[in-house]
Order: structure tokens, then C-alpha cells, then sequence
């Protein structure tokens, strides 16, 4: 059943549904007060925008900390939406400090001649590479099994700067990355496993809960693809018509969600080439 709250002067609606496990929660909070703290993928939102103008569906909840207004996983939902004009997003609620929630990186692979055309020249220092070494050091770039130091420690927003302009310069002489778990990545490199031969990694130290909420606050905007969120659980396919999320519709988007069908569907699961690590569940409309 629904419940409603008047946080940020906005009303939340809040529906209650039962799965196979256990009880989920799935918020309709204002869109308005939502903001992306990481940069976007332009094709990716554009791409994402469309389809969402062709399906009239939103496909999965967002998931989000409603009262410090920050998206933590859903960037692109959030902006093709508002570019739709859409009142309203289903949302995963969550506190961003709250122990459930773990923060690991996206680690960039790029080929490896993009090393002697541009990020050697970047490098100050070359160490051994070494699990605390990987967590500690601001930037770097592991090639050959080394890892060649481009920022030892600085804070967020220089480190944010640092790399958006290493990655333009990649862009302009036409190296693209292809984005892998730091959980992956460090696993292949300590035990032996990655492919140095064809490909370099841009890596970066762990970025902690605290300062990502700082610099969300100052206005500074990580850049895309820096933090990978794990949630307790999310929820996919709910399929929710998008001109349910109206205002005035709001009372239908409710009835669809009460009416969902929720099954547990596991953990560490690949679903079309993603993997997720979290407690994922699956909707089922009843009607």
C-alpha cells in the first residue's frame, strides 16, 4: 500500500510490494529535485532518450538518496526524463552512508598505443605494483605490470579535472575506452591475466562515501563512469508508462505498481552482458 511523505515540500509516494523473499519499496519522488553527480554519456543519453520516447516505458527504477537529491545509479534515466517533461521517476531509495551501499570504480581500457602517443608523457613516477598501491595512488596507468603514477594524492576535484582532460586528449586522437570493474580488473592484473600485450589500464584510487557527498555538494561533477554503486537490491523490467509519471496520473502509477508481480531472480547474475552483483528482482505485471 502506498504512503506519502512531504520531504522537500514535494509529496513522495511510497508502494510497498511483496516478492518472493521479502518486502521491496519503490518510491515516486519528484524529478525536479534529483541531480546526476557524475557527468553523462552524450550518445548513450540521446540514445536512451529515444528509446524511451518510441517504448513509452521507463524500463527500471533509478536508484537514488531522495534527501540529499543525489542519483546514484540512473544518470541517463534522470536526464531523458526531464527532457520529456516527466513529473515523476520510480526510485530505489537509499542513505548514501548506509553500510548496504558499496562504492567501487570503473577502471578504463584503452589499446595500447595510446601509452607512447600520449600517457607516458603524463607519468612522474614508476613503482611496483601492489594491491595497496592500486587503492592508494590518486591516478595512475598500469602498463607492462608497471604502474606509472601521473597524481600521487589530491583531492577529488583536481583528480575529476586531471582526468577529463587526459581523457579529451585519448578522444581527440581517437582512443575510446572500454570501461571494466575494478573488482575485474585488479583481479587479472595480481594473478597475471591481463592482456598487456594489446591493452593499458587508467586507474584511480577508491573514492570514499564522504568526499563524493562533499564534492556533490560544492558543485563539483565526477566524471562519467567513476563510481560503480552496488545497492542492497534493485528491481528491473517494472515497465512503467511513462504518462503515468504525470502529476496528475499519479494515482494510476500507483495502482500499476501495487499490481506488479515481484520475483527474486538472484545475485552475481549476468543480464545482457552486465554483471550484477547485488540482490536483483524481476516485475511481473498482473493484470
Amino acid at each position: 500500500m502506498p504512503s506519502e511523505d512531504d520531504s522537500s515540500n514535494s509529496r513522495i509516494h511510497e508502494v510497498k510490494i511483496s516478492s518472493d523473499r521479502r518486502q521491496l519499496v519503490i518510491k515516486l519522488v519528484p524529478l525536479c529535485n534529483l541531480k546526476p553527480h557524475e557527468d553523462h554519456i552524450e550518445d548513450l543519453y540521446l540514445s536512451l532518450r529515444s528509446k524511451m520516447q518510441l517504448d513509452k516505458l521507463v524500463k527500471d527504477p533509478i536508484i537514488s538518496d531522495y534527501k540529499r537529491g543525489l542519483v546514484i545509479d540512473g544518470t541517463h534515466r534522470i536526464l531523458a526524463l526531464k527532457d520529456l517533461n516527466i513529473d515523476y521517476i520510480p526510485t530505489i531509495d537509499i542513505d548514501y552512508l548506509d553500510s548496504s551501499l558499496k562504492v567501487y570504480r570503473w577502471f578504463r581500457i584503452y589499446h595500447r598505443n595510446a601509452y607512447e602517443r600520449i600517457l607516458k608523457k603524463y607519468i612522474k613516477q614508476l613503482t611496483k605494483i601492489t594491491y595497496d598501491a592500486l587503492n592508494e595512488y590518486s591516478l595512475y596507468i598500469i602498463y607492462n605490470y608497471k604502474l606509472g603514477v601521473i597524481l600521487d594524492h589530491t583531492h577529488i576535484g583536481r583528480l575529476m579535472d586531471i582526468m577529463r582532460s587526459i581523457e579529451r586528449e585519448l578522444r581527440e586522437y581517437g582512443y575510446n575506452p572500454t570501461f571494466k570493474s575494478d573488482r575485474e580488473v585488479i583481479e587479472a592484473v595480481l594473478h597475471g591475466k591481463f592482456n598487456f600485450e594489446k591493452y593499458i589500464i587508467l586507474g584511480y584510487r577508491v573514492l570514499k562515501k564522504r568526499e563524493i557527498i562533499n564534492a556533490y555538494k560544492s558543485g563539483i561533477r565526477l566524471n562519467y563512469k567513476t563510481t560503480r554503486h552496488i545497492p542492497p537490491y534493485r528491481i528491473i523490467n517494472i515497465d512503467i508508462p511513462i504518462n503515468y509519471l504525470y502529476q496528475e496520473n499519479i494515482p494510476k502509477a500507483i495502482s500499476y505498481l501495487n499490481n506488479l508481480k515481484i520475483r527474486y531472480i538472484g545475485r552475481m547474475i549476468v543480464i545482457n552482458g552486465r554483471l550484477y552483483e547485488e540482490d536483483v528482482y524481476e516485475a511481473v505485471q498482473e493484470y
